[in-house]
Formats: structure tokens, C-alpha cells, sequence
């Protein structure tokens, strides 16, 4: 059983204030990623990030507050942090020292910076819940002392863990969530092409997009998802041909010889589809592609 406990720290220089409170369970979300764009520069910030941003400029502009801005630097930090809280749930760092530190370590420095944290809730949606019917978390949130955001989350075994990391600083880049690129409908675009051969339909693809925007699944899961679909499926396609579907799907590229016996070897001896892919899945290659995209590719491959 997962329990749901969240944590709110806000600081003005060194005044620091907190507030603890625990609620019921839940169960988990993947990570996905996207592509973060300003005028002149591109960067990575995860796309449940930019969607938690996006609800949280609604929830600001409802209270007559601006909107934040969000940051890749902030989002960096929100993420170490959230593997942090992994190990000490708590604004004191495993080192024993502030959560603010974080920003100082990485050479920003900030007027305003607050920080609220969470684990066991399984959705931007459920997670803002619990946070807004916090006062501490909520007070962070509707705070118009900041102006931008970072934020972080991590899956540990089912449980997962947020953090929302808000700054007022210098030096650092941002850019209000509405000016951002998805690199997601693309991902999706092209393994409509490459694994159903054909262009996607508004509907799937729609379906798709949502939940990798939302944090419901990985490049890993949607991946499975067309491989493994009825109408690939009914495509009946033989093993060689199904094993060069898997080279341009998860590696960008056609087969090489050895590489494809292998595999093509494997099924005739009687390994199931699944596992190939799951195969392909455990690969730097995939990681690599998926990253390419901003998404993350729910790969034991992926650096830890």
C-alpha cells in the first residue's frame, strides 16, 4: 500500500517556513520528456513539467497572479532533487543541508525560492490536488513572488515522487509553457509510418500524444502499444520481416546481418515476439532515438 505525504518550504532569503500533511494512496506515472524552445535556443524539460506548468499558470491566472515561466535549469534541479527525496524525504538534502542549496550549487542566484514535495500520487492531476488543498503547497503555488518553475518527478517501484522547485533568479532560461514545442507528435507521427506503414489518423495519434503528455507512459509503452496492436498484428508479417520492422523502429536504421540472424534465430527457436522487443527496448540505441525526441524512452538503458 502506497501512502501520499507532501512537504511545502518556502524561502526569502533565509526565512524558511514548512508544513507537513499525509493522505491516502495511490499508484504511479512514467516519465516522458520534450523539446524546450525560446526565441534563439533549444533545451530539454520533461513534458509532464510543461503540462503541470501550464495547469498551474490556470490555477495563477484564476487568482489574478502571473504566470511562471519554465526553466530547464530549474528543472534539472527539480529532478536531482526528487532522486534525493528518494533517499530523505525532506527540504534537508541528504547531506544535511538546505533544499536551497541546490540552486546555489548550480550557481543561480535567487531573491525568491520556494519548494514543495510529494510521493504516492499518480497523476499531474491528483498530485496538484493534493498540493492545492495544502495551504503551504498552495501558497507556493499561487505565490506572485516567483517567476519561473522547475519540476521533477521519478517512479521508484510503483511510488512516485514529485518535486516543484519556484525561483525568482538571474541567469537562467525560461519560457511560459504556451511557447513551447512538443516534440511528441512527431515521435508519434513517425512510428505510425515506420511500424504501421501509413500516416496516422487524428483519433490514435490524439490518443497517444495525451497520455505521453500527461506522464501515463514511456516511448517504451507506446512502442509496444503499435507493435504489438491488432492491426500490426494482422498484418502477419514473417519473422524476418518483423525483426527489420524492429531495426527501423527502435534503432532509426536498417538490420545488419548478424544482428538480424540473431534475432530472426531467437524467434525460430520459439522466443515470442514480446521479448524480442523488449530486447530492442534494453538499448542505448533506443535511448538515444527517443531522446532525440524528448521523450523518454522507458529503457533499462537509460542513464540513472
Amino acid at each position: 500500500m502506497i501512502r501520499r505525504r507532501i512537504i511545502s518550504v518556502f524561502l526569502a532569503a533565509a526565512m524558511t517556513c514548512g508544513l507537513i500533511s499525509f493522505l491516502p494512496e495511490d499508484t504511479f506515472v512514467s516519465v516522458n520528456n520534450t523539446v524546450f524552445a525560446d526565441e534563439s535556443e533549444s533545451f530539454t524539460v520533461p513534458a509532464y513539467a510543461v503540462e503541470m506548468a501550464r495547469r498551474i499558470n490556470e490555477l495563477r491566472a484564476s487568482a489574478g497572479v502571473p504566470a511562471l515561466a519554465i526553466s530547464p535549469e530549474l528543472c534539472s534541479i527539480a529532478s536531482m532533487r526528487t532522486q534525493e527525496t528518494t533517499a530523505v524525504f525532506s527540504h534537508m538534502r541528504p547531506d544535511g543541508r538546505s533544499c536551497s542549496t541546490a540552486l546555489t550549487d548550480a550557481g543561480i542566484n535567487y531573491s525568491f525560492f520556494g519548494e514543495n514535495i510529494a510521493y504516492g500520487y499518480n497523476s499531474i492531476s491528483s498530485v496538484l490536488s493534493g498540493w492545492m488543498n495544502s495551504p503551504g503547497h498552495r501558497a507556493n503555488i499561487l505565490d506572485p513572488s516567483f517567476e519561473c518553475i522547475g519540476i521533477g518527478m521519478v517512479n521508484v517501484n510503483g511510488n512516485c515522487y514529485w518535486t516543484q522547485v519556484f525561483a525568482t533568479a538571474g541567469g537562467i532560461h525560461a519560457a511560459y509553457p504556451e511557447n513551447i514545442v512538443m516534440g511528441d507528435e512527431a515521435f508519434i507521427s513517425r512510428l505510425y509510418t515506420v511500424a504501421l506503414e501509413r500516416a496516422s489518423d487524428p483519433t490514435g495519434a490524439s490518443y497517444w500524444i495525451d497520455r505521453l503528455r500527461n506522464g501515463e507512459v514511456t516511448g517504451a509503452d507506446v512502442a509496444r502499444g503499435f507493435l504489438l496492436s491488432e492491426e500490426f498484428l494482422g498484418k502477419g508479417t514473417s519473422n524476418e520481416d518483423f525483426v527489420e520492422t524492429l531495426y527501423l523502429t527502435f534503432f532509426n536504421r536498417g538490420s545488419d546481418p548478424v544482428g538480424k540472424s540473431n534475432w530472426v534465430a531467437l524467434l525460430n527457436g520459439g522466443a515470442s515476439r514480446q521479448s524480442v522487443i523488449e530486447g530492442f527496448i534494453n538499448s542505448v540505441e533506443w535511448y538515444q532515438l527517443c531522446s532525440s525526441y524528448g521523450i523518454a524512452s522507458g529503457s533499462s538503458a537509460e542513464p540513472r
